[in-house]
């Protein structure tokens, strides 16, 4: 159930393209993203990967497991599980829009 609400959430979000994709970008920049992915997520650096081009649905589905505490990883794990955690579930959806965008 939890997995069909959220794609529903990442579908009706990149209907309006223009409105996902612009908060998306800004909430990118705002939240501290840019530091480690790049100002576009396309940056990759060691165990940073690049996450510009994921579909939104991945990325979506990452973000909330890192939010959640299921999905962690070492140094820049603990960081992410601390970052995502202010995020509101439209945030996750608004960041994937833009950066699963084409």
């Amino acid at each position: 159930m939890k997995k069909m609400l959220l794609t529903a959430m990442i579908t009706a979000s990149l209907m309006v393209p223009g409105l996902a994709l612009a908060d998306g970008a800004k909430l990118f920049k705002t939240k501290g993203c840019t530091a480690c992915h790049g100002a576009d997520g396309s940056k990759k650096s060691g165990a940073i990967p690049k996450i510009k081009g994921q579909s939104a649905e991945q990325i979506a589905k990452d973000l909330t497991n890192y939010k959640n505490g299921i999905k962690k990883g070492p140094m820049s794990g603990l960081m992410m599980n601390k970052k995502i955690k202010s995020l509101t579930d439209e945030e996750i959806t608004a960041i994937a829009g833009f950066l699963g965008g084409k």
